[in-house]
């Protein structure tokens, strides 16, 4: 079983508003007919099992797919985005265009999106949140000489269409790998982890940057810098009230605070 996400949305009182998205699956990349995604509402203690998706192992072969949910707000009510890439010839290339599906909670179908996202990649493991209505995935483009470009891919649930937001320049150019997306209250947050030394001694950190302006790459703002050490292993994301969780053992999950540097 595998979380996909998490999601408190800003519904009107009258719906059920958290729900967690769950993955029944033998492996991340799927290979089998079996695999089922359950929406499991917090809230109520129910769960919907997603009629089976149309891009499935049976006539496709192994391919890979990403997962976001969230509140049409123009409608007033719950998606699940799904995004799906196939392998060619069985191996490890990616084939683009992906194939995308909308899941409405209400009518309980999927729908195709015909809207192609070109030569974009989301890895199943990459972070997305949701934000007014509005989904985002750290994306990636590997130019020619094997750079990258990171970007964030928007998606209005409402319009159902798909568009792009800049990331700072700093982590514009760096492994995807090493960054992840949340929200500190309602502003777009973008977590870095670098690599860095500091007298012969390696001082891997945690780089945090904030969407001042939503959709306003000038106006991202480095906040604070996280260093690695003290047994901190790990920064997971930002609380409601602002403090920002991080690992420092297993199991072990205490709240950072940015403005007393404390945690």
């Amino acid at each position: 079983m595998v979380l996909v996400g998490a999601s408190n949305c800003n519904a009107p009182s009258l719906y059920p508003r958290r729900y967690v998205v769950l993955i029944i699956s033998k492996d991340h990349e799927l290979t089998h007919d079996w695999d089922i995604v359950i929406l499991w509402n917090l809230d109520i203690r129910r769960s919907i099992i997603l009629s089976k998706p149309r891009v499935h192992f049976g006539p496709y072969g192994p391919y890979m797919f990403c997962l976001d949910f969230g509140f049409d707000e123009k409608k007033s009510e719950f998606k699940v985005v799904r995004v799906a890439y196939f392998h060619e010839d069985n191996s490890a290339y990616t084939v683009f265009p992906p194939e995308v599906d909308v899941y409405s909670l209400s009518t309980g179908l999927l729908k195709k999106i015909i809207k192609e996202i070109s030569r974009r990649t989301i890895e199943y493991f990459y972070s997305c949140v949701y934000l007014n209505g509005v989904t985002h995935w750290v994306l990636y483009i590997k130019n020619e000489g094997g750079y990258f470009e990171n970007r964030l891919l928007v998606f209005d649930l409402g319009d159902e269409r798909f568009s792009e937001m800049g990331l700072p320049k700093r982590v514009a150019h760096v492994s995807p790998l090493d960054l992840s997306v949340t929200l500190c209250r309602d502003q777009i947050s973008v977590i870095q982890y670098a690599k860095g030394c500091n007298k012969d001694k390696f001082c891997d950190r945690f780089v945090v940057f904030g969407m001042n302006q939503y959709g306003e790459m000038e106006s991202c703002t480095k906040k604070f810098v996280l260093v690695l050490g003290n047994r901190i292993s790990l920064a997971i994301g930002f609380r409601i009230n602002g403090e920002f969780l991080i690992e420092k053992c297993v199991g072990h999950l205490p709240s950072y605070d940015p403005k007393s540097k404390s945690a």
